[in-house]
């Protein structure tokens, strides 16, 4: 039976020395994945306002290309919510743009990529 409990006594201590480590990894790979996660949340916003911002380079074309043919004429000053979609276009470039700095510093911040 000593045998039994210098086994016992020495796993128990083993244990308990090596308890700590491992909820230290657990929380460093929850917070790991929270980043990747976080990353791959914004990745997709990023990808979503791509999207929106050529619908509107399309809306555009299709626009300035609808004007010339009309009107034989070159001059966009008068088309029709000119301004609007330009400053749509560049909220979107601002956001994607700042979105992709998030990431980035997201990255640094953890070395991750």
């Amino acid at each position: 039976m000593n045998t039994f409990e210098n086994v016992k006594g020495k796993l128990s201590q083993w244990w308990e020395s090596i308890s700590p480590k491992i909820d230290d990894a657990y929380q460093a790979t929850k917070e790991k994945a929270g980043d990747f996660g976080r990353i791959g949340k914004l990745k997709y916003e990023i990808f979503q306002t791509r999207r929106v911002l050529l619908k509107c380079y399309q809306e555009l074309g299709e626009k300035v290309v609808r004007r010339i043919e009309e009107q034989q004429s070159y001059d966009m000053l008068e088309l029709e919510q000119m301004d609007d979609m330009l400053s749509q276009i560049r909220e979107l470039k601002n956001k994607i743009s700042a979105l992709e700095n998030e990431i980035i510093h997201l990255q640094a911040e953890e070395k991750i990529k």
